[in-house]
């Protein structure tokens, strides 16, 4: 399973690498940002190897950006602006704070979302990677319906994907036997509720293939990918994108699902000015085997900059139904 999703991470990448260069360069001229750096096969480590790379050299990193941000606050005092020079202080006192128990932190630890940032730098700066997966969490901080690993019942098959040091997507396997789920429940001292029969909690009749559900929201993605240091640049960029929905179920939304199943992308005031690629010339014409071909026709614009995200998003989404 992490295999196959760290190929379609790679591929998307590559993809946006080889055929948005355009459109890329265009977004970069008003937040810039370096390029992402990736591998293949993608890094992948253990969650005890994270907390010792993070405790080997996250405090001489951590150290760095503290003295980075003493130096922002002497700036801003001489400047005399009282706000920011507040606002250096607040980082400040956090970052000592949160400096102090990197040192000492546990295999099993659990990682704040500070944890998290710090070792994004550092993975970019000992392994020069920006792309990487944690596998094999502890299996006291994942839900009892996680499949703990064969080897150490400690961890569990459990995994978070990161870029840049913020998590983009999480996932793990479930427990997919009744009587090993009923058993770790019990050993849990939790009680199973009735649920509905796509419920990971309600225990199964009969056994039923392992499987992994997986949910990749496109913010986090999009501000990965490109990141602006603006959380509203990157929902601004998510915005815009043209999302391609699953056909609709059911009799209630029978009506959605006719037509094309590409909605236009909304548009915005603060959209970003970027040229667009002109259209070969038989891209805006009707075949006449396909007299609909030309009715979603749209330059590749930052309107259209993540159709590749969207797609590969609802694939995952329709694989991750639950199993009666």
């Amino acid at each position: 399973m992490l295999d196959t999703l760290e190929r379609v991470f790679l591929h998307i990448f590559e993809g946006l690498n080889a055929r948005c260069g355009l459109e890329i360069e265009a977004v970069r001229k008003q937040f810039p940002f370096a390029d992402l750096k990736f591998k293949r096969p993608a890094f992948r480590f253990t969650f005890r190897e994270a907390t010792k790379m993070l405790r080997e050299h996250g405090p001489a990193i951590g150290a760095e950006q503290l003295a980075a941000l003493e130096a922002q606050q002497a700036k801003a005092e001489a400047a005399g602006r009282e706000e920011e020079v507040k606002e250096a202080l607040k980082l400040i006192t956090d970052h000592k704070a949160h400096l102090a128990t990197v040192a000492t932190h546990g295999d099993l630890e659990d990682i704040s979302t500070r944890d998290e940032k710090l070792l994004g730098v550092v993975m970019n700066r000992v392994k020069g990677i920006d792309f990487y997966v944690v596998d094999k969490f502890p299996a006291d901080l994942r839900p009892f319906y996680t499949m703990p690993d064969p080897t150490d019942p400690t961890v569990s098959n459990s995994y978070d994907i990161f870029i840049r040091g913020e998590e983009v997507t999480s996932g793990a396997q479930r427990i997919h036997d009744s009587a090993m789920l009923l058993a770790r429940a019990k050993s849990m001292e939790v009680r199973p509720p009735r649920a509905a029969p796509c419920s990971p909690v309600r225990p199964r009749a009969a056994p039923v293939p392992p499987y992994r559900p997986l949910f990749t929201p496109l913010a986090p993605l999009t501000a990965g990918y490109l990141p602006s240091g603006r959380p509203r640049a990157a929902h601004r960029l998510r915005q815009v994108i043209p999302v391609r929905r699953p056909p609709a179920r059911g009799r209630r939304h029978r009506a959605r699902a006719r037509g094309d199943a590409l909605h236009e992308p909304r548009q915005h005031p603060q959209d970003l000015d970027v040229p667009a690629r002109p259209q070969p010339p038989h891209a805006l014409t009707e075949s006449p085997t396909r007299p609909h071909a030309a009715r979603r026709a749209v330059a590749r614009t930052p309107e259209t900059l993540g159709p590749l995200l969207i797609d590969v998003g609802t694939d995952l989404a329709r694989k991750s139904a639950c199993n009666a």
